[in-house]
Order: C-alpha cells, then structure tokens, then sequence
C-alpha cells in the first residue's frame, strides 16, 4: 500500500492561519503519479516535478525493463519493418549518443515502486489504490491499450518534438530536414497511438540564437516539456504557437546515424551563418582577462598551450609575407591581438585590427584599430597581403570574414590563413586510447568531437574551432589544388597543437567567384 501524505507542518513565518489554510489547499490536491524511465533526463524531469509539486504529491514508478530484453525487442521489431541496414544504423546512432552524451548526474529522485514495465498490470492497481488527478509519462515505454483502459485519470505525455510533424522520434528529424522553426516539445494527452493525442501545449525554440549546443537540444526541449505539464496541471495553462498550428502529420521511426549526422551537418552550417555566437563571445571576454595578465606567457596570454608551436607559426607567416610582399607593399593583419608582427615588417607598411580593445592598448604601433572582422573599415583591394593568423578557430561567422578578406585584398594579391586542423575520426580515437588516465584530456576529445565551439571544460580549457582545408578553400570559394598548404603538428607532435598554414592567391578566388 501506499503511504497517505504526511501533514505539512506551520511554514516559518506565516501565521497559523495562512499556514492552515496553505497546507489544507496542498492536502487537497490529489496525487499524480509519474510513470518513468530511468535516464538521465529522466531524472532531471523528476527533479522538476518534485520542485513543482512537492515529493509528497507524487507518486513514482519507475520502470527499469531488463536492457538485453528490450534490446531484442527493438532489433526485432525494426527488422522486420525496415531491414538489416537499418538496425545496423540505429545501433550505431545508440552507442554515438552513449559515447558522446553530455555528462550527466545519477538518479537522485528515489522512486516508490521500482516496476520491469509501465504495462505490468501492478500499475494500474497502484493508480487505482491512489486516485490521482492526473498520470503522467516520463520518458518511459508506450503504454498498451489494455493498460490505458485499465486508467481512469487522464494521461499525459512530454513528447521531445512538435508534433503531429514530429511523431515517434523528436527533434532530430525536424533538424535533418532543416526544419528548425519546428524544435521543441509537445504535451499531448495520451491514446492509443504513437504521440497522435490531442494536444495541450506546444513549445517551440530556437538552438541557434539560444547558443544551445547539439547534444544539449534534447535536454532543453524535455525541460521546457516539463515546464508545460507543470503549467497545465497547477493552472490549466494551454498554449500552441501559431508555427505549431496547421501541421502534416507525419511518424519518425528511431533515428540512425545518418539522419543524425544530417542534423549535425544543418545545425554546424546554421550557427556558422549566424552572428557573433555566445561562443565568439567567450573568447573574446578570455582574451580581454588574459591581455591585463602580465604575469602570463606570451603563448598563453594567446591562449596557446606549446610555445614551439607558436614559434613555427611566426616563422613560417613571416616566410610568406616575404616571400609574396612586394617591398614598401601593405600587410594587414586581421585578428593582431597585440601587433607582435609589427617589429618584424619594417619593408612594410603594416596596419594591424582586432575586435579586443585590450590587446590593442599593448600593441607598439599606431597603425591599428578596433574592429569586427566581418565588416572591416578598410577600403576594397588595399592591402597587397592580408594575414588571419590563429583568428579562424575563434569565429562563428567565417564566411562573412573570408568575404571581407577577399574584398581588401588587391588583384594578385596574397591572403594568408593560419588555423587549427580539424582531426580525423582515426587521430581522436587514438588520442582517446592514449588519454584513458587522463579526464581532463578525455574530456576535451569528447568536446573537439561533438564541436562545442567556444564551451568551457571543467578544468577551465576553452574549446577552439578546427577546420580541414576544404573547408577552407569552400569559404574563399577556391578549390584545394589553388591553394599552398602547410601542415605543422603531427600524430608524435603536441597532442592538440595540429594547425594549418593556407597561401592562396587573390586573382585566382576572384576568378573563381566570377565563374560561379
């Protein structure tokens, strides 16, 4: 049996009566009981729905299905209905989330009943012993039809998606199909079918302009869920947004790898186009802190961990602007920080930009100025070379620069770009394999992996943006043999200092852009 709900005692500073009456409106609540999974994000629901209704209120039964049964039965079942291929690729997704997944804390709600399935008949003895105004869903199996009738109160359910677009599977299909205005979260009261119940509210979100990693998409779109069912049960609050209204109905079996790199590859090409991101802006307040650092190296004032490999870097730009520079030739160099390359280009007339004021105080020359380096203030083809040394891997918006770039830079002309190299799926495995007593080091092959621009580790490492040469030439609109390559930092160098130096030629990305 299950225990009635204790008395509330007097609350702290509230008269007898207002207490009285505070804790007669609770006693009269009913219970809701919360059917659950046994997640992560399980879990953090629960937590919200404890905070929301008091644990007194609920209660939970968690369902905890034998792994290798339930296992079975979804490789079965997706056999049957799509193939060999297509069990191969769910599978594949699974253990991608598994390893990739963003940490997360162990259960910390403890349930009242621990049950092997949601559509055990014990269940429904238990709701029906309790009489709860409402049963609700957390992220747990389906329920069968002879479970819903075995259910007087309503059931309702958080579905990770817009539905009825979005069935089944949440949103990583919407994000394949490039369907961002349609991310969010539906609560729908629950019937036979997969999410086809009526519904009650939508949530809807925007994960680019809410600076929301990828792998965090899930967890938000569940926490504003929560936020719904939390609304509608204490105030019977209903909301569907005006994009949620009219939609084909449409049911998304469990996604496999493909889909979910699709949506990977849409999401990284939104946050690229968009504007200054919040992670730009994390760099940019580190660069800030770190210029009025004088106690700090020079290579970690710039945020680099091997001095050597800074060192390369001077070399090798300094070769190059030699190199291609006509004598008493203009250099810009955008993205200078402190105008370290101004002492060395005395045959040069040097001009220097950068978005952080603070390192511009230090810088030795007057030949610079604050600016954004997508909107530069220099006039079109100025400069005879123009250098983005170490800027790349700190910008969301790269196409926008290169543009830039390309429009100051005079015909026959030379653009210079030094930038971290994206690694290979084979180079992170095996710095994974050489890092397994090593957290932190872990921990940022994990975050290079999932792309989390701009994101603070624990141990305080911000996590740069890599890039591979293509992606490079694609932004200047060249192909890769047109460009000179330089490639510093092998598999038995520094572990994370792998960067590219890129020589390419202004006539020739112009010839190329007026050919498109």
């Amino acid at each position: 049996m299950i225990a009635p709900m204790a008395d509330n005692p007097p609350m702290k500073g509230k008269s007898p009566s207002e207490a009285d009456r505070e804790s007669g409106a609770r006693a009269d609540a009913k219970r809701i009981v919360v059917l659950s999974g046994n997640s992560p994000l399980a879990n953090m629901m629960l937590k919200k729905y404890v905070d929301a209704f008091s644990r007194e209120r609920l209660l939970i039964i968690q369902e905890k299905p034998k792994g290798l049964s339930r296992l079975w039965r979804f490789v079965s079942r997706r056999y049957k209905r799509r193939g060999l291929v297509s069990v191969a690729d769910a599978l594949i997704m699974r253990a991608v989330q598994v390893v990739t997944g963003s940490e997360s804390s162990q259960m910390s709600v403890e349930p009242d009943h621990v049950v092997a399935s949601v559509n055990d008949k014990i269940v429904a003895d238990f709701i029906e012993q309790n009489n709860p105004s409402t049963v609700l869903l957390n992220i747990c199996l389906l329920l069968s039809a002879d479970q819903l009738d075995r259910i007087d109160a309503p059931v309702l359910n958080v579905h990770n998606g817009v539905a009825p677009r979005y069935r089944g599977s949440g949103n990583i299909p919407a994000m394949a199909e490039d369907n961002f205005d349609l991310v969010g979260a539906t609560l729908h009261r629950v019937d036979a079918g997969v999410d086809t119940g009526q519904r009650i509210a939508v949530a809807v979100f925007d994960p680019i302009s809410e600076a929301v990693p990828f792998q965090d998409i899930d967890h938000l779109a569940f926490e504003r869920g929560a936020e719904l069912a939390i609304g509608y049960i204490e105030r019977g609050e209903k909301a569907i947004p005006q994009a949620a209204c009219a939609l084909v109905d449409r049911f998304y079996p469990y996604p496999g790898l493909s889909m979910w790199l699709r949506a990977r590859r849409n999401y990284h090409r939104r946050v690229e186009r968009s504007s200054i991101s919040t992670a730009e802006a994390n760099w940019r307040r580190s660069f800030a802190k770190r210029a009025k650092t004088d106690t700090l190296p020079l290579h970690e004032r710039l945020h680099w961990s091997d001095g050597a490999s800074l060192e390369w870097r001077d070399e090798t730009i300094m070769g190059a602007i030699n190199r291609v520079t006509p004598k008493d030739g203009a250099v810009l160099d955008v993205g200078c920080g402190e105008a370290r390359l101004s002492s060395s280009l005395g045959d040069y007339r040097y001009f220097g930009c950068d978005a952080c004021a603070e390192f511009l105080l230090l810088a030795s020359t007057r030949s610079v100025v604050a600016a954004e380096a997508q909107s530069l203030p220099f006039r079109s083809c100025a400069f005879d070379t123009v250098c983005a040394i170490g800027l790349f891997q700190h910008l969301t918006n790269v196409q926008a620069v290169a543009d830039e770039i390309g429009r100051i830079t005079r015909p026959g002309g030379t653009i210079l770009i030094n930038t971290l190299r994206q690694f290979g799926i084979l180079e992170l495995l095996l710095i994974a394999a050489a890092s397994l007593l090593n957290p932190a080091r872990l921990r940022l092959v994990a975050a290079i992996w999932r792309r989390e621009f701009g994101s603070t580790l624990p141990d305080g490492t911000l996590v740069a943006r890599r890039f591979r040469v293509r992606e490079i030439a694609r932004s200047f609109g060249v192909r890769r043999r047109d460009m000179q390559v330089t490639f510093h930092g092998g598999l038995f160098g520094p572990v994370f200092a792998r960067e590219i130096t890129v020589e390419l030629n202004a006539s020739v990305q112009n010839a190329q852009k007026s050919a498109l």
